[in-house]
């Protein structure tokens, strides 16, 4: 998600808003994004995602945590094959 890219800043937010709407406060949500071949981008997907997603849990993508989330929110990637999976394709319609 370089600035070069803002597009990109915006899917992502869309996402994190129906994740949003897909969750209740106080679940506990790991964040897997394309990204996370980057560290850079994926601190900035993880970071945004806790404002974006205030009252709920957020997790880092590591394994002790997969366990107990009750939710994978997936962007631009597969993901995991754990918890209960909320992801959304490149044409950024949500599927969960």
């Amino acid at each position: 998600m370089r600035a070069g890219n803002s597009w990109l800043f915006t899917e992502y937010t869309f996402f994190l808003q129906g994740v949003r709407e897909h969750t209740r406060p106080g679940d506990k949500i790991v964040i897997a994004t394309l990204g996370m071949r980057n560290p850079e981008t994926y601190v900035y997907a993880y970071y945004r995602a806790n404002y974006l997603l205030a009252g709920r849990e957020v997790l880092p993508l590591v394994p002790e945590y997969l366990a107990s989330a009750d939710y994978v929110a997936a962007w631009q990637t597969p993901g995991p094959p754990v918890a209960e999976m909320i992801f959304v394709r490149t044409d950024s319609r949500f599927e969960g």
